[in-house]
């Protein structure tokens, strides 16, 4: 079974992220953008889905295609 989802926080924008994906919100917050996995992890900061509900209340949901496919 695909790992959930975890959520952070990403040079201030909000993100979800797996091992092999990453989503990004942009910086109006109406849309996430795919970036690479290994750059995103190496500055992302991990909190928790709360923390990311109070921080970006308005975010969207995450595109169809997110998290559906194996990557890497």
């Amino acid at each position: 079974m695909a790992e959930e989802p975890r959520y952070g926080s990403y040079d201030g924008a909000g993100s979800r992220f797996a091992p092999n994906e990453a989503w990004v919100l942009s910086e109006d917050q109406t849309k996430w953008t795919e970036i690479n996995s290994i750059a995103h992890a190496h500055e992302v900061r991990e909190i928790s889905k709360s923390a990311f509900e109070l921080r970006f209340p308005n975010a969207p949901p995450l595109p169809p295609e997110a998290f559906k496919e194996p990557r890497g």
